[in-house]
């Protein structure tokens, strides 16, 4: 049985010029890596003595030499 399916739409990464996709996945797979070690160190301390321990939210938009802001206060 032969069944064909055909995708259509438009992905905004392609939208960004050439230059700048490079630093959109840095961001992007930073942002990904981090979301999900915040929540893994959240759930493996949830059930310890001390309780949960939340780590603080952070911004990758300033890669590349500089200093990445936490947004935590």
């Amino acid at each position: 049985m032969n069944q064909n399916a055909t995708i259509r739409g438009t992905d905004p990464f392609f939208d960004y010029p050439t230059e700048k996709r490079e630093l959109l996945m840095q961001i992007t797979g930073a942002s990904l890596a981090y979301g999900m070690i915040r929540e893994t160190v959240a759930n493996l301390t949830a059930r310890g003595p001390h309780g949960t321990y939340l780590l603080s939210s952070v911004s990758f938009l300033e890669t590349k030499g500089k200093s990445v802001k936490s947004t935590a206060k």
